[in-house]
């Protein structure tokens, strides 16, 4: 059996408005090698780092892009799915069928409509609308698929809408707060040393 000693940097983050307390396992593996462990709330989420130039874990942890470090971490993607707004722009979308007007996108405001001759009837239209109302779209619209490809066409998925997800935005607030921490840890050892 080989056993090993290292050097681990550990910090407990409390009294931070609306977050429980963070623990962070910060460690030197070898030169330019690094991870990261970081606890909240009985979650934890880790990230190991091979190259980080001259810099220990600490310095190169506080010094990256939150949203680097946060795609480093998680599968989590920063926006989900808006399964509601799907509903309402499955609707808008129905009635700019009904008027000929083609709506290539929703839900961003920068939709392109192409005039012309109506492209459902009437029947068809109030037909879409009842599969709309009784449609369960959930958080992705795939349960719906042929649904979505009637009113949206070939390739629907690209117009989804999107709003922030809830799960990343947690992890980027504790990462913002662990940054804070290890830089004022990097400055309150520095002012020791001194």
């Amino acid at each position: 059996m080989k056993i090993e000693h290292s050097q681990v940097t550990k910090l407990t983050i409390t009294d931070v408005p609306r977050l429980d307390p963070v623990t962070v396992f910060a460690e030197d593996i070898g030169p330019r090698q690094g991870k990261i462990v970081i606890e909240c709330y009985g979650k934890s989420w880790s990230a190991y780092w091979g190259g980080m130039g001259e810099q220990n874990i600490v310095e190169f942890f506080a010094s990256c892009s939150p949203d680097y470090i946060a795609n480093k971490m998680t599968d989590e993607r920063a926006d989900i799915t808006d399964a509601e707004a799907i509903e309402n722009g499955s609707r808008r979308q129905i009635i700019a069928l009904r008027r000929g007007q083609i709506m290539r996108r929703f839900g961003s405001g920068e939709s392109t409509f192409r005039l012309g001759r109506n492209d459902i009837t009437p029947a068809e239209a109030r037909e879409l609308w009842e599969e709309v109302d009784s449609a369960r779209f959930g958080d992705d619209g795939w349960g719906e698929s042929q649904l979505m490809q009637k009113i949206f066409g070939d390739e629907w998925w690209y117009s989804l809408p999107t709003k922030p997800n809830p799960a990343y935005l947690y992890l980027r607030r504790i990462i913002d707060t662990v940054q804070t921490a290890l830089r004022e840890h990097v400055l309150a050892k520095e002012g020791s040393e001194s």
